[in-house]
């Protein structure tokens, strides 16, 4: 109101307190609580139509007409002196009206006097057009002059010639019209309906007479408006009769259904049955009118070139998911993260393409583009494509290309890259699997390893319990001397360190200084026996949780061996992972497969057959 004007702050010696009255569609109109000011205020004799006086001007007519008077009230300004008295007090300050606002006396008065001198000796339409402009006044045909400005046509159409008006007019043009006559027959041999008669239901069901027949029809009562109960036979007859009229989506089809007739399951048959319509679906096809990509040899070369980008497009999707620790960030973030990367460079290139912004700039930005960003590529697929047909059509060269004609040089572009992303995409992915499985890139120069005294000898095993010691030992030789029955579990010196933030760098495969470095695990080596069950006790930070990612893979170790069977999980992963089961704190499948895969998981764990498990 302060931005429109028709209100400001005040410094007013009157106050009157703030009322908000409920408008009738929604929102609520602020005004204010002037009865104090009413009462001292002269009232205003000025009649105030009402609805009677208006029927004689309406008798006999068939088309009506009316006017939306848009803030009608804030049009009429108040005279200046009395513009304090309509101050009211709110919350933030005391603020007036310059113009008239509601509440105040006389205000219904003013407004209709207001209406009348504006629509006073206004003729209708139709009379401007037959008054001749000899007869007019200067003023009178200045406003014709201006109605003959634009192209009026009033006609009276009659009948069927009037195609939209007869058509929205006639019943018989709807399609599966359902008469009363039929539903009430429907319901008397329907059993669903007998059912509900018997047993009750939350619907009000009752018998009523149909005005102007001799039918009389079960209907629900339960709702302001009387709905018929709709039989088995005629719902989705009645379901594409209202449907059809323009085709809307389903919650509003349910609700459009619901409105009218009942039936149980009422909105959830209309969802169903609007999902399947067959003219909605064919609605959903988008590229059905696109000659640029639907003729054959564009066919042809779109496919080739998507076939083709699959891979690389897989591979990089899987590279990109390690970035990610939980399932539920990569689903959220991921799509947004390999659409606009992809998005935002072919915006570019396309707009420099098409107003021919430098010489080759979209060119080279393209070339750039494809071998660097693997999700630029299906954007750029299809415009490439299709500007081969508009080219060769807006120069007049063809009629429609061959396949010949679309190995331009930008496709070519998208063809080496497309073949130049498979190894890359592949030897990032084993870089990142190799990482994330605890493993490194590439192995450091190690010397020869000492024997067992010599390693027993530098460190030192001052606070150590005997057991600590033995076990250690123990490790040891089983690593130096493998048995034919190794032991489940091997660990040995095992060993990891955390840098500590902002003490410098290390490389990827060894060298350099790496920085001061905290130990979360410390010289841990246990041996765990086939058929034993071997628990680890200890407070928070004493390394459980650590040791338990370094045994699956989850951590990298400073240092140190992990066997499982007799195999590495460094040197030979994949035999050593075939026999470990892992059941972590929390159930990490739970959002990633579905109800059955658990049930087939779960009586896997408890020994049940697959043939068995559908049972």
């Amino acid at each position: 109101m302060l931005r429109n004007g028709t209100a400001r702050r005040s410094e007013s010696c009157w106050s009157s307190p703030l009322h908000l009255a409920p408008k009738k569609e929604s929102g609520w109109r602020p005004c204010g609580d002037y009865r104090m000011l009413n009462s001292r205020t002269t009232p205003d004799r000025y009649p105030i139509r009402h609805i009677q006086d208006f029927f004689h001007n309406i008798t006999g007519s068939k088309v009506f007409s009316t006017i939306h008077w848009v803030k009608a009230y804030n049009q009429i300004p108040v005279n200046g002196e009395d513009i304090p008295k309509t101050a009211i007090t709110t919350r933030f300050g005391l603020y007036e009206f310059p113009y008239m606002t509601f509440g105040l006396r006389n205000a219904s008065q003013t407004f209709q006097r207001f209406v009348d001198e504006l629509t006073r000796d206004h003729k209708p339409l139709c009379h401007a057009f037959k008054t001749r402009k000899d007869k007019c006044s200067p003023r009178q045909y200045r406003h014709l002059d201006f109605i003959s400005q634009f192209s009026t046509d009033i006609r009276h159409i009659s009948g069927r010639d009037n195609v939209v008006v007869d058509t929205l007019s006639r019943i018989e043009q709807l399609d599966n019209v359902v008469d009363f006559v039929k539903l009430a027959n429907a319901q008397e041999s329907d059993p669903e309906l007998e059912q509900i008669l018997k047993d009750g239901s939350a619907l009000q069901l009752q018998k009523i007479h149909v005005p102007g027949t001799k039918t009389d029809l079960y209907c629900d009562f339960s709702t302001p408006a009387q709905r018929p109960f709709v039989p088995i036979s005629l719902r989705r007859q009645i379901f594409n009769c209202l449907h059809s009229l323009s085709h809307p989506g389903s919650n509003a089809t349910s609700k459009l259904v619901a409105e009218r007739y009942v039936w149980p399951g009422i909105r959830k048959d209309c969802r169903d049955w609007t999902r399947k319509y067959l003219q909605c679906q064919r609605t959903k096809v988008v590229l059905n009118d696109i000659p640029s990509l639907t003729n054959g040899p564009a066919i042809t070369m779109l496919s080739a070139l998507l076939l083709l980008y699959c891979p690389s497009a897989i591979l990089f999707n899987t590279c990109l998911s390690y970035i990610f620790d939980k399932m539920d960030s990569a689903q959220s973030i991921m799509p947004n993260i390999t659409t606009w990367v992809g998005v935002i460079p072919f915006i570019l290139v396309a707009v420099l393409d098409t107003f021919k912004w430098g010489s080759d700039i979209a060119f080279y930005l393209h070339l750039v583009f494809s071998f660097l960003d693997v999700m630029y590529i299906p954007y750029a697929i299809i415009y490439y494509v299709d500007r081969v047909y508009m080219t060769c059509n807006l120069h007049g060269h063809c009629t429609e290309p061959t396949l010949s004609s679309y190995f331009t040089a930008e496709i070519w572009v998208l063809l080496a890259a497309m073949v130049v992303h498979v190894p890359l995409c592949s030897a990032a992915l084993l870089a990142a699997d190799r990482l994330k499985s605890g493993r490194r890139i590439c192995t450091k120069t190690k010397p020869p390893p000492p024997s067992a005294p010599d390693v027993e000898a530098e460190f030192s095993e001052a606070g150590e319990d005997e057991d600590v010691r033995r076990e250690r030992r123990r490790a040891s030789a089983l690593l130096q001397n493998p048995s034919e029955t190794p032991p489940a579990l091997i660990v040995h010196n095992l060993r990891k360190e955390y840098k500590v933030r902002g003490t410098g760098e290390g490389g990827c495969c060894g060298g350099g200084d790496e920085g001061a470095r905290k130990a979360g695990l410390a010289r841990l080596s246990l041996v765990v026996d086939g058929g034993e069950v071997f628990g680890m006790l200890g407070h928070n930070g004493a390394g459980k949780t650590t040791t338990m990612k370094i045994i699956t893979a989850e951590e990298r170790p400073t240092c140190g061996a992990v066997m499982l069977g007799g195999q590495s999980i460094d040197g030979n992963p994949t035999s050593a992972f075939q026999m470990l089961g892992y059941c972590p704190q929390h159930d990490a499948l739970w959002k990633n497969v579905s109800i059955r895969e658990h049930i087939e998981c779960y009586a896997a764990i408890r020994g049940v057959s697959k043939a068995d498990t559908p049972r």
